[in-house]
């Protein structure tokens, strides 16, 4: 299910680098359906803040959850 935030949903898509060292995925926010990106949940060890200058609402990784299992998944990606 989607997650919702004041009428903003959260999007994922993943996007190439450019230095051509494959792809990482981006989280945006978006109040109508975006030109690409997929609606998606909120991903375990992020969290919602709001910008104080815009109001928009984005994701950061929670510092709380370092020490989660997903810590370490850039690594396993690296060697799988």
């Amino acid at each position: 299910m989607p997650y919702t935030h004041a009428g903003w949903t959260l999007h994922q898509r993943d996007v190439v680098l450019k230095n051509g060292n494959g792809t990482q995925r981006i989280y945006f926010f978006a109040k109508g359906q975006p030109k690409s990106g997929n609606p998606t949940s909120l991903p375990r060890g992020y969290r919602v803040e709001i910008s104080a200058k815009t109001g928009m609402p984005y994701v950061k990784k929670d510092p709380n959850a370092a020490a989660s299992p997903q810590r370490f998944d850039w690594l396993r990606r690296m060697f799988n």
